[in-house]
């Protein structure tokens, strides 16, 4: 896997909460990432400790989100394929993505 690329972020939204000045912004937490091979076929890593059944959902199915990677310098995964560092660390809250837009807002990862 020399040519491994990320490609996507993972991410499902697991809350929200008001900021002081009123406005509703959402919590999310990053469950994994996809990738590209050498062939530039897809492929996904999911965190193993995520479980989708306490993601707030409306029905039987979660969301999850893709957003391009903050640090999009494309570096390659390591060998073992374990690029997942964990839910994001000390993020500030951002903008609950407006997808009827087609914009995928700002995210803490």
């Amino acid at each position: 896997m020399a040519n491994v690329r990320k490609v996507y972020d993972a991410g499902v939204k697991v809350s929200e909460y008001q900021t002081r000045d009123g406005r509703t912004r959402g919590r999310w937490e990053n469950i994994g990432a996809v990738f590209t091979n050498e062939k530039n076929e897809p492929f996904m890593t999911l965190k193993k400790t995520f479980n989708p059944a306490g993601v707030p959902s409306n029905g039987d199915s979660v969301i999850v989100s893709f957003f391009k990677p903050k640090d999009n310098n494309n570096t390659q995964a390591p060998a073992n394929n374990s690029s997942y560092n964990g839910p994001a660390q000390n993020w500030k809250a951002s903008d609950t993505p407006d997808y009827s837009a087609g914009s995928a807002g700002d995210i803490p990862f």
